[in-house]
């Protein structure tokens, strides 16, 4: 029996035909949901760079601005946002694993990882909920080509946060 006569013997056995269909399209659901995740979520597209945040917070008439440097890191089901205004720290973090053991909270509520300067932000991985203080309003996000863009409030409320951030190379 030649070989082209053994394949089409498989392959006249229906039932073995719609196994091997059916697995491929599971395998290449499950890569195109992977590769989607990776690229076109917030949470695979951040996790593990590091980015120059400039933030604007207005509370009433006051405004404020600053910049610091952010890394996202993946722990179990959430991410974590750790930023700091030293580079070298947050460079630092995004190249390593990060010991949850090392969160410890402040008087306000506010969490921040092992030294006082690198603040932590807790999100569930499809973001639809966050902790940061007492904040409780779920921000606007939105991926750019450069980074990523991020608000709270607007022009009629009391407060508004707006950020703006920058993948550093």
């Amino acid at each position: 029996m030649a070989k082209t006569d053994n394949i089409k013997s498989i392959f006249a056995n229906k039932k073995i035909l719609y196994v091997i269909v059916a697995v491929a399209v599971l395998l290449l659901g499950f890569g195109g949901y992977k590769w989607y995740e990776k690229h076109f979520t917030f949470a695979g597209a951040v996790v593990n760079n590091v980015y120059k945040v400039k933030e604007v917070v207005r509370v009433g008439e006051k405004h404020t601005s600053f910049t610091e440097y952010s890394t996202f890191k993946r722990n179990g089901d959430q991410i974590l946002e750790l930023s700091s205004y030293e580079k070298g720290d947050i460079v630092d973090l995004s190249n390593s694993d990060i010991d949850t053991n090392k969160i410890k909270k402040d008087d306000f509520g506010f969490e921040h990882y092992d030294k006082r300067s690198i603040s932590v932000v807790r999100y569930n991985k499809n973001l639809k909920k966050w902790k940061r203080g007492k904040w409780k309003d779920m921000p606007k996000i939105t991926l750019t080509k450069e980074g990523y863009k991020w608000h709270m409030g607007n022009n009629n409320t009391e407060g508004y946060v707006s950020v703006t951030a920058t993948k550093v190379d």
